[in-house]
């Protein structure tokens, strides 16, 4: 079906890099991609958009997980970044919200925590002191065992936080089930003083919000540390090439091309002198680019080829090496984008990187525990919120209990039990807290 491209990969100046450098792609990539046991040392396709090894800190754009607070509202309560770090400061923080009687672009009052910018969910992010193997609900607990967070007291403590919240008018009534278009009609208008997972904070530039900005803040999590964990690499998309293609090495070596630097300012940001020039380094769109592109935006496709050169061209990655910038533009409208980088930077955010494989993706490789376990593990969220308006505290621990045993019933134990043997083989193959978007 598909050609053997390693010999073709071989020659070449950038995709040999898959070979040959073993600090360039991401484990997933490499193993569950590229080079599958089943395929007996071929490779059949590239998987792309991938950081080169020599990218440094300095070259990354890091989105900001977490709580995001309306920033004229830190500044009237004099609150930073820094200074919400356990659930007792977020309590008291948003007791100070609604005691100060805030409003919203129509002059109505706001509400403390408002819902994700794109519908109710349950958040881990709220209870991040709490939130034991967030992003696989699967962690290492401080005894060395492999658990899930509902057989440690954490999950007990997420939904206390939470009822404290509701018991006291803390967060809008619907915190956990309005819909997407509702709650970003909320959001332009103001109507959050705090809001989970919002993204960023860039005002108009950020969906409907136009009179507000929010800045980030950087809670504790449940090891104490007040740090974000980041994949250290991700990939995205493949490209193959058929068995009955002619001349699979120079699609290769065409490929090799649209991946180099030269490539790479083709198709990203089109002719020297024409749509860009080079300024001390730092790749520039010319005025008179902007303007076309701005006016003709159906026809910039033609001209600077960024789709599909990415296809083929979009890998060993690191746009601050090869072009002066973090990415394509910045520098080109530096006003527009300083929103972006000051909020990155914001706080002196600290990062820890994990490889390999988030905890809950293994169970695919054991069928018999996923069918028994997957389905109840994906009622986590449901039950949560179950315990959260449940009558009473004892009420709500009950929930959690049973929902833990149900677990252990369907198989919790055996696949806590193969995660253990993973990690203690190679525990870089395994990531357990991932700060994901729940």
């Amino acid at each position: 079906m598909f050609v053997d491209l390693k010999p073709y990969l071989e020659k070449t100046k950038i995709y040999s890099k898959y070979i040959t450098d073993p600090d360039f792609a991401p484990r997933d990539s490499f193993e569950n991609v590229m080079a599958r046991e089943e395929f007996n040392g071929a490779i059949y396709m590239v998987h792309m958009n991938i950081p080169a090894s020599d990218r440094t800190d300095a070259d990354r754009y890091h989105w900001r997980p977490g709580i995001w607070l309306r920033e004229d509202i830190a500044e009237a309560i004099g609150v930073g970044p820094n200074d919400i770090k356990t659930q007792d400061d977020l309590y008291n923080t948003l007791k100070k919200i609604k005691a100060g009687n805030f409003t919203d672009i129509n002059g109505n009052k706001i509400y403390p925590l408002g819902p994700r910018y794109w519908g109710g969910s349950w958040m881990a992010t709220v209870v991040r002191n709490y939130d034991f193997g967030n992003g696989t609900r699967f962690d290492i607990d401080k005894d060395g065992k492999v658990k899930h967070v509902v057989e440690t007291p954490y999950a007990f403590e997420q939904v206390k936080f939470y009822r404290k919240l509701v018991a006291e008018d803390l967060m809008f009534a619907e915190y956990f089930t309005i819909n997407d278009v509702r709650s970003r009609e909320q959001a332009a208008r103001g109507s959050y003083a705090m809001m989970p997972w919002f993204g960023s904070g860039r005002g108009g530039e950020y969906g409907d919000i136009k009179d507000y900005v929010y800045i980030p803040i950087i809670m504790n999590n449940w090891k104490g540390e007040q740090v974000y964990y980041e994949k250290d690499k991700s990939a995205g998309n493949t490209w193959a090439i058929s068995a009955k293609a002619k001349n699979p090495g120079e699609i290769v070596q065409f490929a090799d091309f649209m991946a180099s630097k030269e490539g790479k300012a083709l198709w990203n940001y089109g002719i020297e002198g024409e749509q860009y020039v080079i300024r001390d380094g730092t790749y520039i769109f010319t005025e008179s680019w902007k303007q076309f592109r701005d006016t003709n935006p159906d026809k910039v496709k033609d001209m600077v080829p960024s789709f599909w050169g990415g296809l083929l061209g979009s890998t060993w990655l690191n746009n601050r090496r090869d072009f002066g910038e973090l990415w394509v533009g910045l520098a080109s409208e530096p006003e527009r984008n300083a929103r972006n980088i000051y909020e990155m930077e914001l706080g002196n955010p600290e990062y820890e990187y994990w490889d390999g494989f988030s905890a809950i993706a293994y169970i695919s490789d054991y069928p018999d525990i996923e069918f028994r376990l997957k389905p109840v593990l994906d009622e986590y969220a449901d039950i949560m919120v179950k315990a959260v308006y449940a009558k009473s505290d004892a009420e709500a621990k009950a929930i959690i209990d049973n929902y833990r045993d149900v677990l252990v019933k369907s198989g919790l134990r055996d696949y806590t039990a193969e995660l253990e043997k993973i990690y203690k083989k190679a525990p870089n193959s395994i990531a357990f807290y991932i700060d994901a978007t729940y």
